[in-house]
């Protein structure tokens, strides 16, 4: 039983490793560089660049929703700073009155 494990371990082992040296023997030839030794990227894909105008389109409305709420929020600090002003003005009166 211990032999089988062993024997099993061993050939798992030996696959897994003969997998990783196919993948570092790989030469990736997508980017170019020319003999002047600057770098030449391929052109964009439509779907690259709709993923691109999509990233930004994105931030920006990530941008217009925050800058939206921070309106709101202030609108409605100001509304009860009113609001919490006139109180303190009517109690204020009514002190003097007395």
């Amino acid at each position: 039983m211990k032999n089988l494990v062993l024997l099993v371990v061993l050939a798992i082992s030996t696959a897994a490793f003969s997998n990783t040296g196919n993948m570092r023997t790989k030469i990736d030839n997508s980017q170019a560089i020319n003999i002047q030794g600057e770098f030449q990227q391929k052109p964009m894909t439509e779907a690259q660049k709709l993923k691109v105008i999509r990233k930004k389109l994105e931030k920006q409305n990530e941008l217009l929703v925050k800058k939206k709420i921070e309106m709101m929020r202030y609108q409605q600090e100001v509304m009860l700073m009113k609001k919490m002003q006139k109180v303190f003005n009517d109690q204020m009166k009514k002190i003097e009155n007395l």
